[in-house]
């Protein structure tokens, strides 16, 4: 599984509804409507798993923060042109550049997008040598570095830069005058957050953010997270006692010399259990980024193998990557990185430009390097789901379960395929 997903494969078949409060249902897709307050609504956008927009209503137009899927934009704006008949969306606040969160940029190119500078690589959905995919129209059209204000309606919307916990260029937005707070994927509610370990994340940088979040808010602020249930102050601080109470927990264990996989046999984070049973995460999931939080890999300056296999592939073929990859890893040249996450990223990117056999040939091989992974299954299941082998998809999403019985998105997706 990998974050940025396009989902593809669910067909959307766009239904009217009457009422804000209504669902909106599609064949594997719909949206709930929530008003949260006179000009404030959420929208949930159920794809794999739920991911929450947020509208505020003005006088002429509309703002966003965060647009969802961009197979969910059709179902968005006729949800919009519902609730604000006839007015535009004027600007959409892109809280980061996870695909969940901006993919419904594609549908307003005429609103004025911001996100972080470091969000752009993201957005364009640029993968080193293999060109980007988003038009130049759905690009940001203010890229901000620091703490800034946009003023809309007549109100302040503050926007404060949060790096360092979920990715490298998230954002919140709060509302002072009503009073609200949109989180974006720094929260997933009762729920481990995700933590990118690979963009200089970690479990302190989002204690950190969560700490920086009392000081600054009122006790009575709704919190609207990227995902799930809105929060109180009070919700958010029990997240914070599990993040800190959970580090403190592995820090303890790896004071006393246990391994990451003595510390899963003695199932150290048990009394976090409740914090896994959604799609978003797992015990095993989470003691490796707390593990690797306290424990991280030595700096190195090289590069990964993701980019090298590019340079073939712009080309080239998938094969032809594979051969390069198997003639590296023999001579194990030490300024190339050979890790699971960029070739697993590899394959998604080439899905993603719809070369399913280029990306499915990269997927298995990193089946074949990382067998004991149920990631690398899952990742399978999900890329023969976008090209259309269900029968494939379902082999693979059940050997991610042989791996780890409890690999969420996994179990997920075989609960969809198989109707049980």
């Amino acid at each position: 599984m990998f974050k940025n997903h396009l989902y593809t494969f669910i067909l959307i078949s766009l239904m009217m509804f009457n009422s804000p409060s209504a669902q909106v249902d599609h064949v594997g897709f719909q949206i709930d409507v929530q008003q949260l307050s006179d000009k404030v609504y959420r929208l949930t956008h159920h794809g794999f798993f739920e991911v929450n927009s947020v509208v505020y209503i003005g006088e002429d137009g509309l703002l966003l923060i965060d647009s969802g899927y961009d197979i969910g934009v059709d179902v968005m704006k006729n949800i919009l042109n519902k609730l604000a008949p006839g007015k535009p969306v004027k600007f959409i606040l892109t809280t980061h550049d996870h695909g969940d969160h901006f993919g419904g940029n594609i549908g307003f190119a005429d609103a004025v997008i911001i996100a972080h500078e470091k969000a752009l690589p993201g957005l364009k959905q640029e993968y080193f040598a293999l060109s980007g995919l988003t038009p130049e129209e759905n690009l940001p059209d203010i890229l901000i570095k620091d703490d800034t204000s946009i003023f809309f309606d007549g109100l302040e919307f503050q926007i404060r830069v949060y790096p360092g916990g979920h990715t490298d260029n998230d954002f919140v937005v709060f509302i002072p005058e009503l009073n609200i707070l949109a989180m974006g994927g720094l929260l997933y509610s009762d729920s481990f957050p995700f933590v990118d370990l690979n963009r200089n994340c970690d479990v302190t940088g989002m204690i950190t953010i969560y700490k920086s979040l009392f000081d600054w808010l009122p006790e009575n602020v709704m919190i609207i997270a990227g995902h799930g249930r809105e929060y109180t102050l009070g919700d958010l601080r029990d997240s914070y006692d599990m993040l800190v109470g959970s580090l403190a927990v592995v820090e303890h264990h790896s004071k006393k010399g246990l391994t990451r996989e003595e510390m899963e046999e003695q199932n150290i984070l048990g009394g976090w259990a409740s914090w896994a049973e959604t799609p978003l995460g797992s015990l095993s999931g989470w003691l490796n980024t707390t593990y690797a939080t306290l424990n991280p890999p030595e700096p190195t300056e090289a590069i990964t193998i993701g980019e090298r296999l590019t340079e073939v592939l712009v080309e080239g073929t998938a094969e032809e990557a594979v051969e390069l990859y198997q003639q590296l890893k023999k001579a194990a040249p030490e300024d190339i990185l050979f890790r699971e996450y960029d070739l697993n990223m590899l394959g998604y990117q080439l899905a993603y430009r719809q070369r399913y056999k280029d990306a499915l040939r990269i997927l298995h091989l990193n089946a074949d390097e990382y067998p004991e992974s149920a990631n690398v299954y899952d990742s399978l299941g999900e890329n023969y789901l976008l090209s259309g082998d269900e029968e494939e998809a379902l082999i693979y999403y059940k050997k991610a379960l042989e791996v780890d019985p409890e690999y969420p998105s996994a179990k997920a997706a075989v609960e969809r395929l198989t109707g049980d």
